[in-house]
């Protein structure tokens, strides 16, 4: 019964019926009685179906709108139950996940008071934002790397998926609704992603090409459970949905080495350049490398000696002759170093190099010599490789006079002697 009223008086009694919204046909029972009251309404389920394949997951969620006890069951065409829902979501009534074990149509079957409006939701492929999930500790399991969700005020959402070390992670997030006809959602999305040690990865607020949705990505340093959160900037709320990926990394540079590792820069033999992994360079490998000199772009002959990669990782060392060169060494003056990325590919992706490790394969890896940073640059007698040739690298070349110090022998003779001094002399009190 939807409406029961005890009549007060012999007469003419109306009833109207409007609609809240639209239009459509309606049927309206009166049941007028002395002594009885009106009949009890027989609540009856509802059903819903819905196709899935066989190992498709999906989640339903239920949630009432007003006083009354419901019930949430996912159910096969004979009406057997697969999968029942459980409370304890603090923003929904009742949860069921189901995994198909075979493709074919499923029903929905929601029961329970009667006269009890709900809102049910049914998501395939993805986690739905189940409360309490505001914290570390209490991050859901991303089903498929896909989660839909919602930001109240003071409220954030966490979630956790597993990743190997060397995959690339991209997030991004998505805001439904904001057109024609659809809900108001003011979310600004921001995300965060934290190693399994709790440690902030990196973080995104607009980098999506919308200029309000969110995208990062991040090479996983380790293996283990990952932690993306996700909440709202400037304290905005609503809806969101959120993917989280983890592939094969395009191949980048994971280390630069100058001669040894040293700081001298008084002689500059060679630069090693240790890959995230095996790649494949060209038949003339030295055609993926560039080394210019910055001040009139003279480029010496590369020579690439691969010779101590390993059975995971490309190492190439290159050693220099010809323009810009002195006795096998760098001539004085910074350098910029390129490595083309259309000739650097992994195997057996056949990706490009990732030359600024966005995580986006195929841009040039490129570094410009500057004393102060990358210190990718020569001036014979700079001992401790500042740039300069000053009065502490005058003591150091004093003490190397006549013995064999490779870092003082401008000519390569093997002995540091008077001619040597005269080139260290030349550049005394210079820098570049």
């Amino acid at each position: 019964a939807i409406y029961a009223y005890v009549i007060p008086a012999t007469g003419a009694y109306y009833i109207e019926c409007k609609a809240v919204t639209g239009t459509g046909s309606y049927s309206l029972e009166a049941l007028l009685s002395a002594t009885t009251p009106p009949p009890a309404l027989i609540a009856t389920p509802d059903y819903s179906s819905i196709t899935l394949a066989a190992g498709q997951t999906v989640t339903l969620a239920l949630k009432g709108q007003g006083a009354g006890s419901l019930n949430l069951d996912l159910v096969n065409a004979s009406n057997t139950i697969l999968a029942s829902g459980t409370a304890g979501a603090s923003n929904f009534d009742k949860i069921a996940t189901y995994t198909a074990s075979s493709a074919g149509t499923h029903y929905i079957r929601v029961q329970g008071d009667p006269n009890v409006e709900y809102v049910l939701t049914a998501i395939t492929g993805a986690t739905i934002d189940q409360e309490p999930n505001d914290s570390f500790a209490t991050g859901q399991n991303l089903v498929n790397g896909n989660a839909l969700g919602a930001i109240n005020t003071g409220n954030d959402d966490w979630y956790t998926f597993t990743v190997s070390a060397g995959d690339l992670i991209t997030l991004t997030t998505a805001t439904p609704a904001d057109g024609n006809g659809e809900f108001v959602n003011n979310l600004d999305p921001l995300i965060e992603l934290y190693t399994p040690a709790n440690v902030l990865l990196g973080s995104d607020d607009n980098s999506f090409g919308d200029g309000r949705n969110a995208r990062l990505s991040k090479i996983a340093p380790t293996s283990g459970t990952y932690r993306v959160r996700v909440h709202g900037a400037a304290n905005t709320i609503g809806e969101y949905a959120m993917s989280a990926t983890a592939a094969d990394a395009p191949p980048r540079v994971a280390g630069l080495q100058i001669n040894d590792g040293s700081m001298q820069r008084s002689r500059v033999t060679s630069v090693t350049l240790t890959f995230s992994e095996l790649v494949t360079l060209p038949g003339t490998p030295s055609a993926a490398f560039q080394l210019k000199r910055q001040s009139d772009g003279s480029t010496p002959i590369l020579t690439v000696d691969l010779s101590a990669s390993t059975g995971t990782q490309t190492i190439a060392k290159l050693t220099f002759t010809g323009a810009a060169t002195d006795s096998t060494s760098l001539a004085d003056g910074r350098y910029t170093l390129t490595i083309f990325s259309a000739s650097v590919t992994d195997v057996p992706a056949q990706q490009q190099l990732d030359g600024d490790g966005n995580g986006i394969a195929g841009d040039d890896y490129v570094v410009i010599g500057d004393p102060m940073t990358n210190k990718l640059h020569r001036i014979f007698g700079d001992n401790d490789g500042d740039g300069t040739v000053a009065a502490g690298d005058f003591i150091q070349f004093r003490l190397a006079f006549g013995g064999t110090s490779a870092i003082f022998d401008f000519d390569n003779d093997g002995a540091v002697a008077a001619s040597d001094f005269i080139q260290f002399r030349l550049r005394f009190g210079g820098s570049i």
